[in-house]
């Protein structure tokens, strides 16, 4: 079954001045001619010998005409309108066609509803598109992190290439979570541009409210079925239209019963691709790019760490306390260590006030106190 949308003041939002061709502050007189004049343009009865199809496209848009003129000419549903329309953050269609935003996340049953969960070629043609996108390969992922952990000092050219293939791992782990969210309804969902270490926790309290929303979707979707405004099409769209023409609280418990198991089957994958990058959050975190500068011989309870953003770089300072509470290290003022020079001298008048150098060049998708925290940790773990 599928469901004809997007709706009007749903999804998006006619614009009813452009549709007539008119600015917003005109009279009814202005509005009522416009009618009459687009009326002419986009009736069909002039036009008999025009194609099925061009004849249904004329009949879509001149509906779309009837609407503006019945909601605009109405002095109260005017009113109405014009606040909906001054206060509408979604896409709006100046065209008199049904239009969508990619960039704007919204939930939606009717993946369940059509039952795509359960089309197992669905998941397996995703899959492929998204190792094409993010370059991830499986066989070369195995390889790498293999000589990896068995190398008992890894050269820096491996631990890069170690990173690099863990950074496209995560991209791909990222787009199946997008496709395995979109399954169970939740289109154009943010992506994780900071992943964290309680990924897991926080996509579990996601997938609660997610399916609180999807299952409350459907019976607002069979609401509107049963009322006639909305069309439910394909094989079983007659059915259930039946269904809810006799029954429609008990057809419309059965169906909410439907979607929740058919999102609870979804949510098992999106919770398998949680944990996944979990892990994977977890060891990038174990092979972050950072070491001492090169003269650095003993290790002191403060520390300088020079964090690579782009072709710029950053000092942080930061200070062991006692019982092991780490801190920044509010004895050197900003300004001191905006002024710190990448120099062989400056390196070592440091190193001889007792401080420890690091420089550090961060992952991308993973949160920089993360990061700063497991070099820290680290760091420090070899005082203690």
């Amino acid at each position: 079954m599928t469901v004809n949308e997007p709706r009007h003041g749903e999804g998006f939002l006619y614009d009813f001045y452009a549709i007539l061709g008119v600015g917003r502050d005109v009279d009814q007189q202005t509005i009522a001619s416009a009618y009459h004049k687009k009326a002419m343009e986009w009736h069909t009865d002039p036009h008999e010998r025009l194609a099925a199809e061009i004849k249904h496209q004329m009949n879509e848009k001149m509906s779309v005409i009837n609407l503006a003129k019945e909601t605009l000419l109405d002095p109260q549903k005017r009113k109405e309108y014009d606040e909906q329309l001054a206060g509408w953050k979604g896409p709006i269609s100046t065209t008199g066609m049904p239009t969508i935003s990619l960039d704007s996340p919204n939930l939606s049953s009717i993946p369940l509803l059509a039952g795509a969960i359960e089309d197992p070629d669905y998941a397996k043609e995703r899959r492929a598109l998204a190792a094409q996108f993010s370059g991830h390969d499986q066989k070369v992922f195995d390889l790498v992190q293999s000589l990896y952990k068995q190398a008992l000092e890894p050269s820096a050219e491996l631990a890069d290439a170690y990173r690099e293939v863990l950074r496209k791992q995560d991209v791909y782990l990222e787009l199946q979570s997008q496709i395995a969210w979109e399954a169970i309804g939740y289109h154009g969902r943010p992506i994780e541009r900071q992943m964290f270490p309680d990924y897991t926790d926080t996509t579990e309290a996601e997938l609660k409210e997610v399916r609180a929303k999807i299952v409350a979707d459907c019976g607002e979707k069979l609401a509107l079925i049963q009322r006639g405004e909305l069309k439910a099409l394909g094989p079983g769209g007659e059915k259930v239209s039946q269904a809810l023409a006799t029954n429609p609280d008990k057809t419309t418990t059965q169906y909410q019963e439907i979607i929740g198991k058919r999102f609870d089957i979804g949510a098992e994958r999106v919770r398998e691709l949680a944990r996944e990058r979990q892990a994977l959050i977890n060891e990038r975190l174990e092979v972050l790019d950072c070491t001492y500068w090169s003269e650095q011989q003993e290790i002191f309870p403060r520390v300088l760490i020079r964090v690579e953003i782009g072709e710029n770089h950053v000092w942080f300072a930061f200070v062991l306390k006692p019982e092991s509470k780490i801190e920044t290290d509010d004895s050197i003022d900003e300004t001191v260590l905006a002024a710190i020079e990448d120099s062989q001298d400056e390196m070592r008048k440091w190193i001889a006030k007792g401080y420890s150098i690091i420089l550090f060049k961060p992952e991308d998708n993973v949160k920089i106190h993360e990061q700063l925290r497991a070099v820290l940790s680290n760091h420090f773990e070899k005082l203690l």
